[in-house]
């Protein structure tokens, strides 16, 4: 018990003789004031360091005599000394048996009484000697108390040490020198940029609540220290904490015309991608707008791709796509920056352009396939989701090709892998499609049956099979089976007054012209500015001898945009005129429709 009781002493002890001591002084002009107590009479001294000793006036000694503070024992022998004014003035040495200043004792102090009555009393050097190490800053006094004041030398130091530290990726090793510098100083401003340090190193070192905690730190030592709050601002978006690094980076840009103008571009393309993602999109607009013209970046041009994207600008998109990428074209989270480009591009309808962006995309992930491969072994998401971009940007290059002979060819390469399973309903389209153009209908409505066998009857997939048909009433089946979903579907390949034309021509290719009649006039109520539609319609007529009706039709079709039909217009048009007598106009008409090539 005893031992236990030595060992608490010993700890206390060392805990007081190590702590500082931090006292308020108070100031009444040009003076400091400072506490204390003598033999246990508590008592105000001006704190004066150009006091050689401590001075009692002779009103406070008599007082401390009559009350037992000074005994007759502490008095010593007669002294003179030289005052401001250069008089010399006789004292009485004193030996104070204990001075208590801010909880610590101080024993055998060295005074003198002066002879005057209202002298001040001074707590001087042979006080202030035995207090230890002191700093002063302003009205605060600080006491080592026994141990030897932080050194500012040795924190600047082991600041630079840290940061170099940091720089070569030590850590750990930069955790213990921003640690130790932050023990060696007292300076608010050297405190921030060591905390802030320590933030970074624990931060790259994957302890990111302490990181926070640090910079939090960092800025209660100096808020204006712009380079914490841009740190703060920085790991709490990638700590998701957008609430926290929004107001980081509004206070890094609350004061642009500061000296610390390093931090704005990136801080202001940070602002603009929290609102991006918050949905504010024009303070977004704004912010990567203010960064682009303070120092134009990738990150700000991208930012604003992306933001411009989310609101279904795609011409703006693709502008900032562009831009942002030219800074580095084959890094490799380009990968995902050409695929998101191509898209734009393909959503302007600008099919050649989108159909090379999405090849940069393929070419930057095959320079990366080794590392990317790497990577996707160990399970890194980031590089998943790159991969994740290449692949799909395969599927879009045999969209956008430039050829059918390309378009078959890239997805070949998906069927020939056994990776059909990610071709969807328009990719069956578009490749039976090609196949046509090439005139390989066989393989065209081989691909379209696979389509069918995943998309059960889809409007898209008959409509295009219904070109591929050999026989004339198989066709008209198809195209009837779409017209079961009439007012089920919205088309985006076809129109349904093209199919009821395309069965009406299916008919009046047959000479069944009673039978095609219906469906010609309902693909005209559908679509009345096809010119085609108008054709066929005619032609019905003229086979059915109401040549008046072919007439009209014809003349319909004429005023169509659809310069191809005009021939045949103008042709059954004059043949038409001269069955009801009016041979001159239908000559007219038959010259023009023999003068058309």
């Amino acid at each position: 018990m005893k031992h236990y009781l030595l060992l608490l002493f010993c700890i206390f002890t060392s805990i007081s003789c190590i702590s500082q001591v931090k006292l308020i002084m108070e100031k009444h002009g040009n003076v400091y004031y400072i506490p204390g107590k003598v033999n246990g009479l508590p008592m105000k001294f001006i704190f004066d360091t150009g006091a050689s000793n401590v001075c009692l006036s002779l009103t406070e000694a008599i007082f401390m005599l009559k009350n037992g503070y000074i005994k007759e024992s502490d008095l010593g022998d007669k002294s003179f000394s030289q005052i401001a004014d250069g008089n010399i003035v006789e004292n009485t040495k004193v030996i104070l048996r204990n001075i208590e200043i801010g909880g610590i004792t101080i024993n055998n102090v060295a005074a003198v009484i002066t002879n005057s009555l209202d002298a001040p009393l001074l707590l001087g050097q042979s006080a202030i000697q035995k207090l230890g190490p002191i700093q002063l800053d302003g009205n605060m006094l600080v006491i080592a108390n026994g141990k030897n004041f932080p050194s500012e030398e040795m924190a600047m130091k082991l600041y630079k040490q840290a940061y170099q530290q940091v720089e070569a990726k030590e850590y750990n090793k930069a955790i213990e020198s921003s640690l130790e510098g932050i023990k060696n100083t007292i300076d608010t401003k050297l405190l921030a940029s060591l905390y802030d340090n320590l933030g970074t190193a624990y931060y790259l070192n994957g302890d990111k609540e302490k990181a926070i905690e640090s910079l939090n730190h960092a800025l209660e030592n100096d808020m204006n220290n712009v380079q914490a709050r841009y740190n703060l601002g920085v790991y709490s978006y990638e700590m998701g904490l957008q609430g926290q690094a929004l107001r980081a980076f509004k206070l890094v840009t609350s004061n642009p015309n500061s000296n610390n103008t390093d931090y704005l571009p990136a801080a202001y393309a940070y602002l603009g991608e929290i609102q991006r993602l918050q949905g504010c999109y024009k303070e977004g607009e704004e912010n990567f707008l203010k960064s682009i013209q303070l120092h134009p970046s990738s990150m700000a041009y991208l930012g604003l791709a992306d933001l411009y994207s989310a609101k279904n600008d795609f011409a703006k998109a693709a502008e900032y796509y562009k831009k942002g990428i030219e800074y580095a074209p084959n890094r490799p989270s380009n990968i995902k920056r050409y695929h998101q480009l191509g898209m734009c591009l393909f959503f302007e309808n600008r099919i050649n352009e989108a159909y090379n962006a999405f090849n940069k995309c393929i070419q930057t992930s095959v320079l990366y396939h080794d590392v990317m491969s790497e990577l996707i072994n160990e399970n890194d998401s980031i590089t998943i989701q790159l991969a994740s971009f290449s692949v799909n940007a395969g599927l879009w290059v045999a969209r956008t090709a430039p050829s059918a002979a390309e378009s078959i060819k890239r997805y070949t390469f998906f069927i020939d892998t056994n990776r059909e399973n990610e071709l969807i309903r328009d990719d069956y389209f578009l490749l039976a499609r090609a196949y046509a153009s090439c005139k390989e209908k066989e393989k065209a409505i081989y691909i379209l049956n696979k389509g069918l066998e995943k998309y059960n009857d889809d409007s898209e997939l008959l409509f295009a099979k219904s070109f591929c048909c050999q026989h004339w009433q198989e066709k008209i089946d198809i195209l009837r089976k779409v017209l079961n979903n009439e007012y089920r579907y919205e088309p985006r390949n076809f129109d349904y007054g093209t199919v009821y034309n395309n069965i009406a021509w299916e008919y009046c290719l047959q000479e069944k012209y009673n039978e095609g009649l219906p469906y010609s006039l309902k693909a005209i109520q559908r679509n009345p500015e096809h010119g085609y539609i108008w054709e066929t319609l005619g032609e019905i007529y003229f086979n059915l001898g109401k040549y008046q009706e072919c007439i009209d039709a014809m003349t319909k079709c004429i005023k169509c945009n659809d310069t191809s039909q005009y021939k045949s217009a103008y042709r059954f048009r004059g043949q038409a005129y001269i069955q009801i007598g009016k041979s001159k106009e239908g000559k007219a008409d038959i010259n023009k429709s023999q003068n058309m090539y």
